[in-house]
């Protein structure tokens, strides 16, 4: 990441845009698959919640990774963009741990109880 891709200002709302985004899809398809009109058919599979774990280790990963790119290209001089930067790459970070911590739910608890 270049250091002004790293300073835009759109920086500061993608990784939580990104966990919003990712938080209604996981949690969407739980909703859809344990919904009582699926459920009188068929049980709910391991597969879609399998699935659901690995898009969250991939947002997860891509968030994380957005987190250190801003750091690393953050300009060396403490000016606006160094600042837009660093915030940046705490936010990603913030939305990477948010989504490892929502996401845990995934592997213990029963969806459909």
């Amino acid at each position: 990441m270049t250091p002004r891709v790293a300073a835009h200002p759109l920086q500061l709302v993608l990784g939580l845009t990104a966990w919003a985004l990712w938080f209604c899809v996981v949690y969407g398809g739980v909703s859809l698959a344990c919904s009582p009109q699926l459920l009188a058919w068929m049980p709910v599979p391991a597969v879609p919640l399998a699935v659901l774990g690995g898009l969250s280790l991939l947002t997860a990963a891509a968030l994380a990774w957005a987190a250190f790119a801003c750091w690393r290209a953050a300009p060396p001089a403490p000016d606006a963009g160094h600042f837009v930067a660093r915030v940046a790459a705490a936010l990603h970070g913030i939305a990477a741990g948010s989504t490892l911590f929502v996401a845990l739910p995934l592997l213990w608890v029963p969806p459909c109880v």
